[in-house]
């Protein structure tokens, strides 16, 4: 029982700091005594984060009984990269936002988006990670609107708009999983026969955070509002959250009618030319990797339909749509800090 005990402690633990430490710091955000220290040593949030991957072995699911009403948090290999990947970009996020301003609440908002996005990597049931997905999403809309300037009101207005499109998609998406899986946890839905309805709420669910057509209004002008900290995080990693859901909940489904696939095929063909011609039109540099998003996420949603289509490409697609998270998370990453760190050298101005 020892033994038992002594093995299962510490990887329950240890996976409850993954997202537990920056929410303990978001909490103690609220008092400004703590804030100075906060920003400063915000990287240190992400240590878990980054540290687990390495730590934890593979396939390793813990039930925590804190967790939503007995969840159940684990991480496999899919799991492994793109926490790794997401930890290492909000790394980087982090220090571009390590100058102290005690009179805002912008770290607050980016830990509560860092909580979520950690949190639903390791979720391995349905309610978990639909919680922690809209906890990320709603998290994103305080650090658009905190300047409350009109442009970023009107940004934070349409975000808010698809947010909460895809969150009611996505609840109705998983309830319809639910029922057909005849459980919350993430192994029961490999498999299983899902119709296009299902298909077509997951779509929009996870869609809205890619950017995929028609659901890519509010990348434009979200892309260049929120400050360079949060749009390293939202674009490098947050995005990434997308990929992961149509790995965790789409492409393991068998579809029943082949015909909202092609939809899908077609909306993901377009989206890879249509992202470079309205990147192409833009003249701010957040608009123009906003545009680049879009056309790399038409790639993303491209390989998901030949995946569904042709189910001995499945092993091949969820290859390919973990190459595409990493990659495009740290493209996107470099240039919305090499974006900054012109802006800084221009302004002489923190990145903030």
């Amino acid at each position: 029982m020892t033994s038992i005990l002594n093995h299962y402690i510490p990887q329950t633990l240890l996976l409850s700091l993954v997202a537990g430490f920056p929410l303990i710091l978001a909490i103690m955000y609220g008092c400004k005594l703590w804030r100075k220290w906060i920003d400063l040593f915000l990287p240190l949030a992400c240590l878990p984060a980054f540290l687990t991957p390495f730590l934890l072995p593979v396939d390793t699911v813990v039930e925590v009984p804190w967790f939503f009403m007995g969840g159940h948090m684990g991480l496999d290999k899919t799991g492994q990269i793109f926490l790794l990947s997401s930890a290492f970009i909000w790394i980087l996020a982090s220090f571009a936002k390590r100058t102290p301003d005690e009179n805002h609440p912008y770290s607050q908002y980016f830990l509560a988006a860092m909580v979520g996005n950690f949190g639903l990597i390791l979720a391995q049931d349905i309610l978990g990670f639909y919680l922690l997905y809209a906890l990320m999403s709603f998290a994103v809309y305080g650090m658009i609107v905190l300047k409350t300037e009109s442009k970023n009101l009107k940004a934070g207005f349409v975000y808010l708009i698809f947010v909460v499109i895809g969150e009611v998609a996505l609840f109705a998406a998983f309830v319809l999983l639910a029922n057909s899986s005849r459980g919350l946890e993430l192994a029961g839905i490999h498999g299983i026969e899902i119709n296009s309805i299902t298909a077509f709420l997951l779509y929009l669910g996870f869609g809205v955070k890619l950017g995929a057509l028609p659901l890519h209004f509010w990348m434009i002008e979200t892309y260049r509002t929120v400050p360079i900290p949060g749009s390293v995080a939202l674009a490098g990693s947050m995005i990434n959250a997308g990929i992961l859901g149509f790995i965790r909940f789409l492409l393991p489904c068998e579809l029943s009618s082949p015909w909202i696939i092609l939809v899908f095929l077609t909306l993901g063909a377009i989206a890879v030319f249509y992202g470079v011609i309205l990147g192409l039109r833009q003249n701010k540099p957040g608009s123009i990797l906003a545009g680049s998003s879009i056309s790399q996420m038409g790639h993303v949603v491209v390989t998901i339909s030949c995946g569904l289509l042709f189910p001995e490409l499945k092993v091949s697609a969820y290859f390919l749509l973990t190459f595409w998270a990493v990659h495009h998370g740290m493209a996107k990453a470099s240039l919305f800090l090499s974006w900054g760190h012109f802006s800084n050298s221009k302004s002489n101005q923190s990145l903030f």
